[in-house]
Order: structure tokens, then sequence, then C-alpha cells
């Protein structure tokens, strides 16, 4: 599908014999073609009309503002909409049908390059149509034919930084004296802020203006991306465009402690889009600079939180203590209790429970000493799920009831999570009339957090497994897995795969159910899960019993014992078997 961006109304007729000539261009050679003109041409509009000619599948993605391969690599990923953005294999194995094109609009920025050598090389047959001012292999480029200029415009709707970053710190095209923004420019798009006017007029003045400059002006569009990153949880995936933003204040912001909110916020996300090098090596430039011990803690953290998300607990032990100690003194420990909270939660996710419930334990108390009762009653709220996930109902009926004293009329999203807890005892319990009523009320209450309802929607899925309801289950659970993969949570999603497991067994479908398990191990070991892939294992081992196949059997009781070995050093486990076993299934 060809967005309405790439193809704004030319002013003249597109020249019928310069399309021929660039189509036959793009049909032969290499299978990569440049269309290259100034910004002031038809440029996009004659690379729409080439690929509007295409049989074949056609993708588009906006390089404007990418600094190096690995976004180049992350824009085309968003294009395709992968749940892992930032995975070259990902990116190439979609690319790999016949007749593929992709479509990339600026694309002569930094890193372009290098990312289509390698995506390139991994797809043969997919073909490439580039816009852009500078062609980036010259025999493979065709001019725009002379056209009558038409002013500077953005497209509507225009990404974030689509303008602004377009070629910094190169410069940006020097407009007319009226940079023609059209008047609906400041319209707002769903989900994402628009560069304001004045802000694009300012970096529009000077044909090179200075990257602090800039990342100065641009820092209002991220306040929230950078606040989701030290106090606040981030309640969707942000667009690609907000990462490359983060990525440009991390580097070029002049006060250091945004630099380090942006580089925290950027290194997540690029864990979250599998390029955990390019993460850990926003973090360490972030280091270089004057920081203060709170900023240090900071990096500490989001460099345990890289390490944690692939499953290395013991390295991401000790950033995360490092961290809590440089945050030990009386004016940070609202900071502090936020830390623990947020590591708890992320290590109760991978299946250790005991170091959560240490963390949570301490990060209630932090807050019930500063009077703060609404993360006081989170604190609660989350001890009661772990007990729950221990098996103890009672334990869990007494914490759930203690938040909802504290949390009384709480933020909507809050008693959404305490109604999905108290849902969860409700299902362990055998109550299904009960579980309902309070998936019902947590559903409503999580409209717009996407996150939390596909939470609600696993744990539907597993109220109508206990009732024999198997088609719905599926139905729900399909929904579920797709969610968890795009807000970047393996481990859910593994969590939910296990359960499509459990249901085509629980149906009687032993060869489906062998695929969602084995599905679900490939989950768990690609995010660093190994407590989540032993549970997929066990599992799986049930069914193989019932099979009798005693070869698979041993092997399986092997794979077990090694995690049961290793568990604590989950660094040591050998992914490549894990990965290998969920192959072979």
């Amino acid at each position: 599908m060809i967005p309405d961006w790439l193809s704004p109304p030319p002013q003249a007729p597109l020249p019928d014999a310069w399309l021929e000539r660039a189509w036959a261009r793009l049909q032969g050679g290499s299978g990569m073609l440049t269309v290259v003109g100034p910004p002031d041409t038809n440029v996009n509009a004659l690379a729409a009309a080439l690929a509007a000619r295409h049989e074949g599948p056609v993708f588009v993605a906006r390089l404007a503002g990418c600094q190096d391969d690995a976004d180049v690599i992350r824009a085309i990923g968003a294009a395709l909409d992968l749940p892992v953005r930032g995975d070259v294999g990902a990116v190439a194995a979609r690319l790999s049908a016949e007749r593929t094109l992709v479509v990339l609009a600026d694309a002569d920025g930094q890193g372009t390059s290098a990312a289509l050598e390698s995506i390139r090389a991994l797809t043969p047959g997919a073909r490439f149509l580039l816009t852009g001012q500078v062609a980036l292999i010259p025999g493979e480029a065709i001019e725009v034919p002379r056209a009558t200029p038409r002013p500077l415009s953005i497209p509507e709707p225009a990404p974030p930084l689509a303008l602004a970053l377009a070629h910094l710190p190169g410069g940006v095209p020097q407009p007319t004296e009226d940079p023609g923004l059209p008047p609906d420019w400041l319209l707002p798009v769903p989900g994402r802020l628009i560069l304001r006017r004045a802000v694009a007029q300012r970096l529009l003045r000077d044909r090179e203006p200075e990257p602090d400059e800039a990342a100065t002006l641009l820092e209002p569009f991220a306040r929230e991306l950078l606040a989701s990153g030290v106090t606040r949880a981030r309640l969707r995936r942000p667009a690609e465009e907000d990462l490359r933003l983060l990525r440009f204040l991390a580097w070029h912001h002049p006060a250091s402690e945004t630099a380090v909110h942006a580089a925290c916020a950027a290194a997540r996300l690029l864990a979250e889009a599998r390029q955990p090098s390019v993460a850990r090596e926003t973090i360490a430039r972030a280091r270089q600079r004057r920081l203060t011990t709170r900023d240090q803690a900071m990096l500490d953290w989001a460099d345990g939180d890289i390490l944690l998300s692939f499953g290395l607990v013991p390295d991401a032990t000790r950033l995360h203590r490092t961290a809590a100690q440089r945050l030990r003194s009386p004016s940070e420990r609202g900071l502090l209790a936020t830390l623990l909270s947020r590591t708890a939660a992320a290590l109760a996710a991978l299946g250790y429970l005991d170091e959560a419930e240490r963390r949570l334990q301490e990060a209630h108390e932090l807050h019930a000493d500063q009077g703060r009762r609404l993360p006081a009653a989170e604190a609660l709220r989350s001890l009661g799920d772990l007990a729950l996930a221990r098996g103890d109902a009672l334990a869990a009926e007494a914490l759930y009831n203690q938040a909802a004293e504290q949390l009384g009329d709480g933020p909507a999203l809050a008693q959404a999570s305490l109604a999905l807890g108290r849902a969860s005892l409700a299902v362990v319990r055998g109550e299904p009339g009960r579980a309902e009523a309070l998936l019902a009320e947590a559903e409503l209450l999580a409209d717009g957090a996407p996150l939390s309802r596909a939470c609600v929607t696993r744990r539907r899925a597993d109220l109508r497994l206990r009732q024999g309801r198997h088609a719905e289950a599926e139905d729900l659970l399909a929904d579920a897995v797709d969610a968890f993969r795009h807000q970047g949570c393996g481990p859910s999603a593994a969590a939910a795969l296990r359960l499509r497991g459990d249901i085509a067994a629980a149906a009687g479908r032993p060869h489906e159910a062998t695929a969602a398990y084995g599905e679900a191990l490939h989950e768990a070991a690609r995010a660093g899960d190994l407590v989540g892939a032993r549970r997929t294992l066990t599992h799986l081992l049930a069914l193989e019993r019932i099979g009798r196949d005693a070869s698979r059997v041993e092997e399986l009781l092997a794979l077990i014992a090694e995690l049961d070995t290793e568990l604590g050093h989950p660094d040591r486990v050998d992914g490549a078997r894990l990965r290998g076993a969920a192959k072979g299934l």
C-alpha cells in the first residue's frame, strides 16, 4: 500500500517517457534504483507512480532522521509491521517473497548504504526504489525530469521529525521566503506529536542549524517518552520516529540530564527491537558526559534492564544493585522505590519470584514511609500477583484487599491491574461468574492501554480453556499473542503461546499443540525467559509421554535438567540448544 504522503499532487502531468525509462531500469539491472531530485521537485510523486505499476507486494518506509544503519533497519521493520523491528534476519525473511518492492523515501541519509547491503545480500529477489537528493550508487540512479519547482511542503500526516531531522547534522533544505507550510499542518495525528510550525521555521532559518540548538527545540516533543523512562510506565509502543528523536537528543542535547534520560529511554527501546549492541553503545556514549550520581544511577539502571531483557540476570542484578546504591540518599528515595518496583516486575515476568518479592517489599516500605499512597498500593497489588503465581490464594486475596483499600478511587489503569489480579484469583478458585465480571471491569478500565488489554484477553482465554470452550479460547489468544509481540513483551507472548499449546492438547490435537509449544519455546529463548522455557518443556514432556516417544522424552528431560542446574546463571545456558529444540518441533 502506498501512503498518501509519498504521492503529493503533482503540478504537471507525469512524463510518460521518463516513467517508461525509469520502469525499465527498475525491472532490470541490479534491482535497485534511486530517483534523484531536490525537495522542491516531484520526486516522491514520480516514485509513487513507479510503485503503482508494481504487481507484487509494496512496502514503504520513510528514512528521514535516520542516523545509522540500525535506524534504517528499524524503519524498514516498522514499515513491515514486524514485532521485532531491528532484526535484519526477520526483515529479510519478510521481504523474501517473490516480486517484493521496497520503497525508501529520503534514502540519502547516513547508514542507508550499509543497511541495504545487509538486506539485499539476504533478499536477492526483492527490488528497491529509493528517493533522495543524492544517489547511493551513481550507476543505479535516475534524475527527475526538469519541472517547475513547487514550494517546500510537508506531507500530511507528517511523521515527527520528517522535515526537521531529514538531513541533520548536514543541514536541511533551504526554503523560499515563505516555506509554504500548509495551514492544516498542526492538526493532531492520533498517538503522536507533530512538530509545531515555529520550531520547523526556526530550524529552516539556516542551511545548517547547530545540532544542540535543534535538540533543545525538539525536546518538548519527547517529554512524555523521557518521563516514561524515569518515573512512569510506558502504556504503548512508541512510533519509530520517536526512537530516532530520542537517539538524536541523547547524542546532541546540551543538558546532560536530558541527554541521559533520552539515552535510557532509547536504549530500552533498542533492546526491544533486538539491537542490544546499539543499545549498550547508546548507554556507553552517554557515560562520557559529565554526570551526577543520579545520572550514573539512571544509566546503570537502563544498562541492567537491557541485560535483563536478554535473560542475563546475574549481570543485570549487579547493575541494578549499583544503581540502587547510588540512590540511597534521602532525596532519591522515591526514585529508588520506582527502580525496585520496575525491576521487580521484569524479574517476575522471567520467573525469578524470590528476588522480585524482595524488591517489591522494599519498594512498598519506601513508598509507605514517604506517604505515597498510590505507588504503595501498586506494590501491594504486585505482591498479590506474586503470591498467586506461587499458588498461595489466601495470601493473594489478603494483599489484593490491602491494595484496594489504599488505592481507593485511584487511576483507571491501576484499578484495571487490580481487577485483573482478582479475576485471576477467581479463575484459579473456579469462580467463573466472578471472573467474567472482573475481566469485563478490567477491560473497560484498561481502554487505551494495549498491553493491559492483552493481559485481560490472555486471562479470558485461560478461563475459556477451563470451561472447555476451546475454539473461543484460540480466537482470543491470537489477538493476545500479536499484541504482546508488538508491545515488545517476549515472556508474555511465550506464555500466551504455551497456553495455545495447552488448548490444542486439551482439544485432542497433539500435532498443533507441539507446534505451539515450539513457538513458545522459541519466543522464550529469544527473550531470555528461561523459567518460561522450562515450563514449556514440562508441558511438552507431558504431551510426548502420552505419545510414548522415548527418545524425545529423554532429550526433553536432559534440557529440563540443564535449566534446573543453570537457572541461577542463565548466561551459561546453551541458548542454541533451546532454539534448536524449538525448530525440531
